[in-house]
């Protein structure tokens, strides 16, 4: 038996597990009485885990933080920015803590390659423009507060992550933190009133009407594209991965969120006609399948969240003040007039779109608040990412190191894709650890050629 499938071979037991973690999901409202005692109790359990497991605890970061904002709606609280900052700075603690144990365990050099100096300077420019254009807005605020959380301790503790078994796991993790949110899913679709007429759907409403319908979407995009590149690597479509896939793809679309729709489509033709090693009855098989799934799941759906998608490229949308996509042209123009003003160094960061600090587009967010100098950072980051990540998967003859590259690039277009219509520069967390994902596979490569080459002048 091949090793490389390895990372595929999870027991049948092992699949239903997270699906009945959900199910435990739903009932955490009977708890409500001992919620403080069983909560430290739970967190400390998890703390030792984590620290034994950095990467579940960066995959739960990377596709299962819904997990955190969902069980917060079932316990009957509200979400704010000190229990929110809290847990992101516990999952940080846990891999940055797990990250160096790893490290101490297996002492090596720990080299920084020209993306990790190219984000280095990016990041040292965000600051920089922070403290030269400072205006004390709560946007600025927030942007230069997420950054250490969101992106700069999952990059560098992502790259932490320097071993062909750690990394599997860590693909591993994001699926089964995914397949956990299935089940509660479902139950808040069939038993919650409140999203019984909801044109987008995220498990949870806080008062106020505060949801993430993006992030809903986004994590089971994750799930899909792993899952579909398993199916495709292997050449055989095993049924618990379609079981999976069919309730991932109706939850993706159930969200309506438009951009998460979007960037899976421009993935997955990526994969299947430019990096996908695939034979033409393959690649047509594949794109039938993915249409049959998507129409499918479509059919399912309610006419509200029908009529969302429609609306959405319907003539109307473009020039309806009230329409979100009219507000999307809108702040872009606003990007444009901002860059137009300080070309060099920007507006400054969290200044750009009249104070907003959110163009929704991280071209334009870079343009408008970095100027040139963070476009000349941000770009050729972005194509050595994919340039050394496409090398990478052209030379490398080992089906496991090449199927872990696949899906890190995959994942990177993906996050790149998405990160074109939503989000900021330093909420863009899974974008980054993507990227940190293939430099660490790129360096990974690079010590076993180097071990391999002293290992043959030793025989001589």
């Amino acid at each position: 038996m091949n090793s490389t499938l390895s990372i595929h071979k999870a027991s049948t037991y092992k699949l239903l597990l997270p699906i009945l973690v959900g199910g435990i999901l739903v009932g955490l409202v009977i708890a409500k009485e001992n919620v403080l005692f069983s909560g430290v109790l739970a967190g400390l359990a998890l703390f030792i885990i984590l620290i034994r497991r950095p990467e579940l605890s960066l995959a739960i970061l990377f596709n299962g933080t819904f997990i955190y904002f969902y069980s917060v709606y079932k316990l009957g609280f509200e979400t704010n920015r000190l229990m929110t900052g809290g847990f992101y700075a516990f999952l940080a603690f846990s891999y940055i803590l797990g990250g160096i144990l790893l490290v101490a365990k297996r002492p090596q050099k720990f080299r920084l390659g020209s993306i990790d100096l190219l984000f280095i300077c990016l990041f040292f420019l965000v600051f920089l423009s922070y403290f030269m254009f400072y205006t004390g807005s709560e946007s600025t605020y927030k942007k230069i507060a997420y950054a250490p959380l969101l992106v700069i301790a999952p990059y560098f503790s992502i790259r932490f992550l320097t071993s062909e078994e750690r990394i599997k796991k860590f693909f591993n993790y994001c699926v089964l933190v995914a397949v956990i949110l299935i089940t509660p899913a479902f139950y808040e679709l069939f038993f919650n009133p409140i999203f019984a007429g909801s044109g987008r759907f995220s498990m949870y409403m806080f008062e106020g009407g505060s949801n993430n319908p993006i992030l809903f979407g986004i994590t089971f995009a994750v799930l899909l594209i792993i899952l579909f590149v398993w199916i495709l690597e292997q050449r055989k479509l095993k049924s618990k991965y379609l079981i999976l896939m069919i309730p991932s793809m109706f939850l993706l679309l159930r969200s309506g969120s438009r951009g998460a729709v979007i960037s899976l489509f421009i993935t997955m033709l990526f994969y299947i006609l430019i990096m996908g090693r695939l034979r033409l009855k393959t690649k047509v098989y594949a794109m039938v399948f993915i249409a049959l799934l998507i129409w499918g799941a479509y059919q399912f759906i309610p006419e509200s969240t029908a009529g969302f998608y429609q609306y959405t490229f319907s003539p109307e949308a473009r020039v309806n003040p009230i329409s979100s996509v009219y507000g999307r042209i809108t702040i872009w123009k606003q990007a444009i007039n901002d860059f137009k003003e300080n070309p060099i160094l920007g507006v400054g960061i969290g200044n750009s779109v009249g104070g907003s600090g959110f163009p929704h587009n991280i071209i334009l967010e870079v343009s408008a608040e970095l100027g040139i100098l963070g476009l000349l950072i941000l770009i050729p980051m972005c194509y050595l990412t994919v340039k050394k990540a496409i090398m990478f998967i052209k030379r490398e003859k080992r089906q496991d190191l090449n199927l872990l590259m696949k899906l890190s690039l995959l994942l990177f277009i993906y996050f790149l894709a998405e990160a074109m219509v939503s989000g900021s520069i330093t909420q863009q967390t899974q974008l980054f650890m993507s990227m940190g994902i293939i430099v660490s596979l790129v360096k990974l490569k690079g010590r076993e050629k180097s071990c391999d080459g002293r290992s043959r002048q030793g025989e001589l």
